[in-house]
């Protein structure tokens, strides 16, 4: 055993030898290979070399740098370990260069316009010279390249000198050369070798076992399980079209249907957090069972969630379990996200390729996804586009589709087979199940409520904002003292921990069927996050207006649960009148919100008059042009090969809780990497840049870089209530 190895990572980073971790990349890029169709070979011989250059004395002095040694450290020229890697391709065939460098020169950074100009390109085009960037990476070749050939590459077969410092050079120029004559397109190459490389650099030595599990094709005759309460689950799914478009009213068993619609893996697309959670679990409950009656691990279905920021969740034994690290790889049987994690694939942001591999000829369900805005919508419908183009069968469920966005995306499949589904219109008229309630005047509704608590209903308010929820659940605290009723708050705005907890409660509430002797009251304010999957049934509902998509959406949490076909009992939903003010009906179009709030009916809610009511709200598609961002364009691609954009201006415009925070409390437990992902707040941009505009923010360095908040600024029951402190912060600030 070598006694100072070669090292890959540094001490907080895992402390892996060199020799280790390209024994973890190579074990998981074979399976990758072989199932993405590359020739398996070739892939390994990219694994073994991609971080061959890590052993310069420069990286290796850099892994042992610490606090101590700023100031001493001499050495603060950029370095790039891939540039230095790339001097040793006289190792390989000569045929397999234009492949490797595809894998090695950028598996790290755009190779040209990288956002701190660290990219191969950028050395040589815009830092300094080919002949600079040659001999900062060659550095003392005759000391350290023949060390990697001795200590390293032996493990993985190649027994061989240390290439001259002439064929070291000759290997550089014909590296920079073959990148500049790249042409516009994306690189498979580079997509495969990421793949590997970020999945063996999460789960270290895990990583060969969990690689040889990938890719399993899940069974979907779990699905198959018809009932006469759910007309969808009673058609047949097996019609040869690759596509699908189900409208069809909440409760009709839309998901079930979808799902026996697929034959490969499946990437499930949802709008919101919460919906992402109810789905990954009522998923994972019907492949791997329940908690008390799991399968046995290694014969458990590959279930993954992946949120907007997350590195997901936690082990609590009140949840199947989940493995935190594999969450944004591939190779997941089924992989439950939102448009924010495909989005890479429109816009060419970083791992773009390794997304397109993964989709490739995956089964996607895009389910309820227009809910979003205009820019959303544009997404959707572009997306549908980009999935088609890899092979995917693309599967669109919704019970409140435009008829102007339904003709749009089925012109886009067009010639690609569609099967289209709907329900006949007496299976229509079964699901009226509300009547509508138009109020002008909350304190009547607040009387309304009162009564109804007393009858023992369960009640559900929906706002359209998090402030505004939070001020009428502290309202209910005080008009309800003393009434025995069960007060719940739900919105994104809390710590992960605290917001599973109040996600479980408000599953508890809303269950179905209930039993007889459960007839205690509840109230439950939230916002827009209950409006997709979540599956509970409450007797009433309050809501503010929004558009006439999202209120069918929120309508259908109230009265979902049915006992016969027979029973038609109509619930009560109250639609508060819009304000005058367009700031109070953030964040939806003022115009669009009172269009819907003009048509709902006042009375029963006939489920037949939906699509009309919907297609004078919308009545042509107005989507928002975003061409001008997108990857390929017009039929052709708008970036060139083994480069990526940087973070999406269009996915700031989504406004998805990317970003975090933590309460001062949790830092020192977050920093020192203690269950961060249940400690952090997410939150959007819109939320964040207001407290970085009054304050002054500390950042933390590690896990998803969250922004430190004082703790009177979060209340477990309320959730992040910044109003509650106005003056400046007194920690420093660090921008990033």
């Amino acid at each position: 055993m070598i006694a100072d190895p070669l090292m890959a990572k540094s001490a907080t980073n895992g402390r892996l030898t060199l020799v280790e971790h390209t024994a973890h990349v190579l074990a998981v890029i074979r399976p990758m290979a072989r199932t993405w169709r590359f020739d398996e070979s070739l892939a390994g011989h990219g694994a073994i070399l991609h971080d061959t250059g890590k052993g310069h004395s420069v990286f290796q002095r850099r892994l042992k740098r610490t606090e101590d040694d700023e100031g001493d450290f001499l050495d603060d020229e950029p370095f790039r370990h891939e540039i230095s890697s790339l001097l040793f391709l006289p190792l390989f065939d000569h045929a397999e260069w234009p492949a490797l460098i595809e894998m090695v020169a950028a598996h790290h950074k755009s190779i040209r316009k990288d956002a701190r100009e660290l990219g191969l390109l950028d050395f040589v085009m815009v830092r300094s010279s080919p002949e600079w960037t040659f001999e900062r990476h060659a550095g003392v070749w005759e000391e350290w390249a023949p060390r990697v050939c001795r200590e390293v590459l032996p493990h993985f077969g190649i027994d061989a000198e240390a290439p001259s410092i002439d064929e070291a050079r000759e290997a550089f120029e014909v590296a920079v050369a073959y990148t500049r004559s790249l042409g516009a397109g994306w690189s498979r190459w580079r997509g495969l070798l990421m793949a590997a490389d970020h999945f063996g650099s999460a789960l270290m030595h895990e990583a060969p076992v969990k690689a040889g599990r990938l890719f399993g094709i899940p069974d979907m005759q779990v699905f198959e399980r018809p009932h006469p309460l759910y007309p969808l689950s009673q058609r047949r799914a097996d019609d040869p079209a690759p596509h699908t478009l189900v409208v069809a009213p909440t409760g009709a068993g839309k998901t079930d249907y979808l799902l026996r619609r697929c034959r490969g893996r499946i990437f499930y697309v949802l709008p919101f957090q919460a919906s992402i959670n109810a789905m990954f679990e009522r998923l994972d409950r019907a492949f791997n069972g329940p908690k008390e009656e799991r399968r046995p691990s290694n014969e458990q279905v590959d279930v993954r969630r992946v949120h907007a920021a997350s590195r997901l969740l936690r082990k609590h034994e009140d949840y199947p379990e989940e493995d935190q690290l594999l969450q944004r790889h591939p190779g997941a049987a089924v992989k439950v996200l939102t448009p924010h994690q495909i989005a890479p694939v429109l816009f060419g942001t970083s791992g773009h390729e390794a997304m397109a591999l993964d989709l490739e000829g995956a089964d996607v369900i895009l389910d309820e996804v227009h809910v979003y805005n205009d820019v959303a919508q544009a997404m959707v419908f572009e997306m549908v586009g980009a999935l088609v183009r890899l092979g995917c069968r693309v599967h669109i469920g919704s019970a409140t589709m435009p008829t102007s966005l339904t003709e749009a995306v089925l012109n886009r499949l067009l010639g690609e087979g569609v099967l289209e589904v709907r329900l006949t219109p007496e299976e229509t008229d079964s699901f009226d199940r509300h009547t509508v309630r138009k109020e002008s005047d909350e304190e009547l509704v607040w009387k309304t409520i009162r009564k109804a608590i007393r009858r023992g209903e369960r009640v559900i308010w929906v706002s359209n904002q998090v402030a505004r929820a939070q001020k009428r659940f502290q309202e209910a605290r005080i008009r309800l003292k003393g009434f025995g009723v069960d007060l719940c708050l739900v919105h994104s705005r809390y710590r992960r921990a605290d917001r599973q907890k109040q996600e479980r409660q408000i599953m508890e509430l809303g269950k179905y069927p209930r039993l007889e002797s459960d007839t205690a009251p509840a109230l439950v304010f939230t916002t827009q996050v209950v409006e997709v999957s979540l599956d509970v049934s409450f007797d009433r509902m309050v809501t503010d207006a929004a558009p006439l998509d999202a209120l069918v959406q929120r309508f259908g949490r109230v009265n979902r649960g049915r006992h016969s076909l027979d029973d038609r009992v109509l619930r009560p939903v109250h639609v508060l009148e819009p304000p005058m003010e367009d700031a109070a009906l953030r964040p939806y179009d003022p115009a669009v919100v009172r269009a819907s709030y003009a048509a709902l009916p006042e009375g029963i809610l006939h489920e037949r008059e939906t699509q009309d009511r919907l297609d004078r709200v919308y009545p042509a598609l107005d989507l928002k042009d975003i061409k001008d961002h997108l990857f390929r364009k017009d039929d052709a691609y708008t970036l060139h090969q083994m480069r990526h954009r940087p973070r999406s201006y269009l996915a700031e415009q989504l406004d998805i809780d990317s970003y975090s925070l933590v309460r001062l409390s949790d830092a020192e437990a977050y920093a020192a990497g203690h269950g961060r992902s249940g400690l952090e707040i997410p939150v959007s941009r819109h939320v964040l840049m207001p407290l970085l505009v009054r304050h002054s923010l500390e950042q933390l360095r590690t896990g998803n870089y969250p922004f430190i908040i004082p703790n009177s600024f979060y209340d477990e029951v309320l959730g992040l209530d910044p109003s509650t402190d106005n003056q400046p912060v007194a920690l420093p600030g660090v921008f990033l």
